[in-house]
């Protein structure tokens, strides 16, 4: 079962050594690691000591709800690319405060914080998984660790890296483009994209499209490249239908 699919522990009591041997029995991964699980106790590791003693990866919820900083500083140098950033969020993400629901249960979510409702029990998270990258970085981790974290760790896991998770020739062209906040400024699926915010174009030459918020040159691997419309999306000649990569050149405001 291991080869078409990943056993994973979680939401669970077991203590270490029954956890060690779900592990031995072939699970690989564990869910929501800290959360509705036995805490990592000297005298009983549970499956957190589990999972660190063989070798298992384990996916966290970066929310700053479901884990203090602290322990997600902790638990990247314990588990280093063997760590999973997740959101686990529900349907209030992206929502303002209120009443929603998780499944047939109601929940309420105040200051991002989503409980079921009339307790102080977390129920979900309300932050997307681009959020929780900011948010690890925020608490300390470095950016290639949480950008590795949500890509390539996760990919692998699934068994999917060979199409996914990292920039190569011949994966899938699934691309986020961010500015030096974080902020997405672009997103590509399939080797085609659009931009979050239209830019407004103020000239385009032999090799680069400036625009007013910079530059940033999009090219197959014969070095054709596409166009940029007035609308902001890109579109590519009808010679070729895929992008292989992304080239961030010179990345510049141009002077007024």
């Amino acid at each position: 079962a291991s080869k078409v699919c990943t056993g994973s522990l979680g939401h669970t009591i077991a203590d270490y050594d029954t956890s060690l041997t779900a592990y031995q029995a072939g699970a690989t991964h564990t869910t929501h690691l800290y959360n509705a699980m036995p805490s990592l106790a000297h005298r009983a590791p549970g499956v957190i000591g589990a999972a660190s003693d063989t070798r298992a990866t384990v996916e966290m919820i970066c929310d700053g709800f479901h884990i203090h900083p602290s322990v997600i500083r902790l638990t990247q140098k314990l588990f280093g690319d063997r760590l999973i950033l997740i959101s686990d969020s529900g349907r209030c993400t992206g929502m303002p405060d209120g009443d929603y629901t998780l499944g047939d249960q109601p929940i309420t979510l105040k200051n991002g914080k989503a409980c079921l409702k009339g307790t102080d029990t977390l129920a979900c998270s309300s932050v997307h998984l681009m959020e929780a990258v900011r948010r690890s970085v925020k608490f300390g981790l470095r950016l290639e660790d949480a950008v590795y974290a949500a890509s390539t760790a996760p990919a692998k896991v699934i068994h999917m890296e060979d199409s996914i998770g990292s920039l190569q020739v011949g994966h899938c062209a699934d691309i986020v483009v961010l500015d030096m906040d974080l902020n997405v400024k672009m997103v590509f699926i399939d080797g085609t994209g659009e931009y979050v915010i239209a830019p407004e174009i103020d000239y385009i030459d032999s090799h680069d499209y400036v625009f007013k918020h910079g530059v940033c040159c999009i090219a197959d691997r014969d070095g054709k490249q596409g166009l940029l419309s007035r609308e902001g999306k890109w579109v590519l000649p009808q010679e070729y239908s895929s992008i292989d990569y992304i080239e961030a050149t010179d990345m510049f405001v141009p002077e007024k």
